[in-house]
């Protein structure tokens, strides 16, 4: 009879370590689901404000285009460097540096809040400038 108790005992141990590490797998898991689909957000969001950049420099002097930008948690800093954006973030814990070249001039300011945010691509005299609305 003892030698059932212990088994039992042995075997319901066995299952709550195996449940222990299941349950640190499936977590580790969501926060890399979750960050992946930031940044691959974040990166959508920057290729519709690159693509808007260059459709309203081509429509001309005074067209302007209302954009929604996702900025996720992990974004660092946003810079218009004359005819590009750069974007500093922070994937899985490593410090990655985007640049986006558009056709013409950009220059404007978005804060790094977390969030959507509206912006206003316009553009002015043959440059471009983006300001959050």
């Amino acid at each position: 009879m003892n030698k059932r108790g212990q088994v039992a005992t042995e075997y319901m141990l066995l299952i709550g370590v195996l449940l222990v590490i299941i349950a640190f797998t499936s977590g580790y898991a969501i926060l890399m689901y979750n960050e992946t689909i930031s940044t691959t957000q974040f990166q959508s969001s920057l290729k519709n404000l690159s693509n808007s950049i260059n459709n309203v420099y081509y429509l001309g002097n005074g067209n302007s285009i209302a954009v929604d930008f996702i900025i996720p948690s992990t974004v660092v800093s946003i810079e218009f460097e004359n005819n590009s954006i750069r974007t500093e973030s922070n994937s899985f814990n490593i410090l990655v540096e985007d640049l986006v070249v558009v056709d013409t001039n950009v220059t404007g300011n978005i804060p790094v809040i977390t969030g959507v945010h509206k912006l206003l691509v316009k553009n002015i005299n043959g440059d471009v400038n983006v300001s959050v609305i």
